[in-house]
């Protein structure tokens, strides 16, 4: 858990491993990454092996990391502030949702007949579909993005030409 933490201090500070050129092809499979933690959250709790414990612990910190790497990436190609900060935001509270079942997975552990206990586990593992579902969608719109960029350029556009237009029109509004 404490390595998550400092996964995301780095995330917030910009200090995390950046990487070039992401799809969101790659932010939506990373996502898949953390859903599979949540599977094998789900099946750690059920036998409360202490390794399947600490094997699932393991894998979240390195999806986690993952995760943060390419949504910062994609979060700079950002079109606009909004959904830059949107991507970010959504990287950032699957990151927390995820250290958050950790804790309640270690808390099950400690307390395996504690029915609050196993009800938390259930809540964090909905939030953290919710999350990967926000995350997910804000990677949706950079395919849109990229699809309308695509879209304007295919056709032999020179990228300068078209840039200073759309300016000019900016201008005359």
């Amino acid at each position: 858990m404490n390595a998550i933490d400092i996964a995301v201090r780095q995330f917030d500070n910009n200090e995390a491993p950046s990487k070039h050129k992401v799809t969101p092809d790659e932010v939506i499979q990373t996502a898949h990454g953390i859903q599979n933690v949540t599977s094998r959250a789900g099946g750690a709790a059920s036998s409360l092996n202490q390794e399947e414990i600490i094997a699932t612990a393991n894998h979240a910190r390195q999806a986690v990391a993952d995760l943060l790497i390419v949504t910062h990436a994609i979060a700079q190609r950002a079109g606009n502030g909004e959904l830059k900060y949107r991507t970010i935001n959504a990287g950032r509270d699957v990151a927390l949702q995820v250290k958050h079942l950790l804790a309640t997975l270690y808390s099950l552990a400690q307390r395996p007949n504690d029915s609050q206990t196993k009800n938390n586990l259930k809540l964090a593992a909905q939030e953290i579909a919710k999350s990967v579902g926000d995350l997910i969608s804000c990677s949706e719109q950079f395919k849109d993005t990229e699809s309308s960029y695509t879209e304007k350029y295919s056709n032999g556009k020179d990228a300068t030409i078209y840039a200073e237009n759309e300016l000019l029109v900016y201008i005359r509004k």
